[in-house]
């Protein structure tokens, strides 16, 4: 696979460098997270196990009163820990039913989150959090990826920030995610080693909820695609007004594919 790789010079010594083949790999890996748990744990999710059969060590976590699920893994090829939160398994009602409450997120940052997603995180956090030393353990070297798909990909941003709060160097891939916290958040994040793919495909549009005008903030970096082509968005607080958040009329189905990945998986 020939890889795409664009960087995006900001001033005279920073740049974002943009690695598509590490984006499709995660994002793929991000939508196999809606196959069974079985199919997970053996690693036979189809055509996300047949193009990336590299993963060893599946540990599936599923908190059934919430509906919640995530995987770590790890990734021989890219000599990396890899943790995916999976998003909702019906995304339409989950947009149509998004609330826009707020709560405070942690004692690092003075700031604030939107209830629902922390809620969701949180029914993860207490599965996923004891077994991460046993990779580090396991694997001193390796490096560590989040990544998540709609309601996943914010779950997989507080995970990561979290854990980059730690002293932890992060990758951070996410797809179709919304907006996830105020304005403090985006400043605390902002001090952190999280590199981030904030992935948006084309007109989708959970990445448009909740609304701005309630004081939601995406936060940095965004990758929009648009007519298939990618474009690495200005590094702003508030959004690029060039990329997604130019879009008009966003849609529904725009949400369901990613990078060639489909949120039907044949698993």
């Amino acid at each position: 696979m020939t890889s795409l790789i664009i960087v995006l010079f900001l001033g005279l010594s920073s740049a974002i460098t943009y690695d598509e083949d590490i984006a499709k790999e995660l994002a793929a890996l991000a939508f196999g997270a809606y196959c069974p748990a079985e199919a997970i744990q053996n690693w036979e999710t189809g055509y996300v196990s047949r193009n990336y059969p590299d993963l060893e060590r599946i540990q599936v976590v599923d908190n059934a009163d919430f509906g919640t699920r995530a995987y770590l893994a790890y990734n021989s090829k890219r000599d990396a820990i890899t943790v995916v939160f999976r998003g909702t398994d019906n995304p339409k009602n989950w947009i149509e039913d998004i609330t826009l409450t707020k709560i405070k997120f942690n004692d690092f940052c003075n700031c604030q989150v939107h209830q629902g997603f922390f809620t969701a995180y949180t029914s993860l956090k207490l599965l996923v959090d004891p077994l991460l030393p046993e990779y580090k353990l396991r694997y001193p070297s390796a490096s560590l990826q989040v990544a998540g798909h709609s309601l996943g990909g914010a779950m997989a941003t507080m995970f990561a920030s979290e854990i980059s709060a730690l002293g932890f160097k992060v990758f951070l891939v996410t797809l179709g995610s919304p907006r996830l916290g105020d304005s403090a958040f985006y400043d605390w994040l902002q001090t952190l080693r999280v590199t981030h793919y904030r992935i948006v495909h084309e007109r989708d549009y959970a990445p448009h909820l909740p609304f701005k005008a309630v004081g939601y903030q995406h936060v940095l970096s965004e990758i929009w695609y648009n007519n298939g082509v990618p474009t690495i968005c200005q590094e702003v607080k508030g959004e690029d007004p060039n990329c997604s958040a130019s879009v008009k009329n966003p849609v529904y189905n725009d949400h369901l594919e990613y990078l060639g990945w489909s949120f039907s998986v044949d698993c």
